[in-house]
């Protein structure tokens, strides 16, 4: 496998479609918006612009990270065959319910706390940050997203075929 750090140029279709194929169509075109923590390439190959953000799309042979910063565009292919990990871990919830609130009705009517949340009142529940972190071959990278877009993240990354090389964490709201 070619070594790829990532691609800048403007131009980078015809590279990206020879890694990873074509962009698969399956009603989820792409991931949330990512905040790109770190990245260190294996080797040292390259470097990377601290506090870019990012986004993934779906191809038939891979994933492509879609990173910009500014007036800059930078695409990162990580082909399955290079995939060693992928862990997606979901923010600590603390719920904190105020009694006879539209919160706390609809969790005693058996309503999800993933529905429920949206009718919080100020400070009845929090969730910290999505984390996920990448090995693969060539590189290891860790991105964190708002907590809130977990559920969806779960159903991008799972549609992968990446066999047994995912890892989801959940984690177990504490309620107080």
């Amino acid at each position: 496998m070619n070594k790829i750090t990532y691609l800048q140029e403007k131009n980078s279709s015809r590279k990206i479609e020879e890694l990873l194929g074509k962009s698969k169509k399956t009603g989820i075109k792409g991931s949330t918006a990512y905040f790109i923590k770190e990245i260190i390439f294996q080797n040292g190959d390259g470097s990377f612009p601290n506090d870019a953000k990012g986004i993934f799309e779906y191809f038939e042979k891979g994933v492509l990270l879609h990173a910009f910063k500014s007036t800059s565009n930078y695409f990162i292919p990580l082909p399955f065959s290079t995939l060693n990990k992928i862990i997606l871990t979901k923010g600590k919830e603390s719920v904190n319910l105020i009694f006879l609130s539209p919160m706390w009705t609809l969790l005693k009517v058996g309503l999800s706390i993933d529905l429920a949340r949206y009718f919080a009142l100020g400070g009845e529940y929090k969730i910290e940050e999505t984390t996920l972190e990448i090995i693969s071959e060539n590189l290891k990278m860790r991105l964190i997203t708002n907590g809130y877009a977990f559920k969806g993240q779960e159903r991008f990354f799972s549609q992968l075929e990446i066999g047994g090389h995912l890892e989801i964490n959940k984690t177990i709201p504490i309620l107080k």
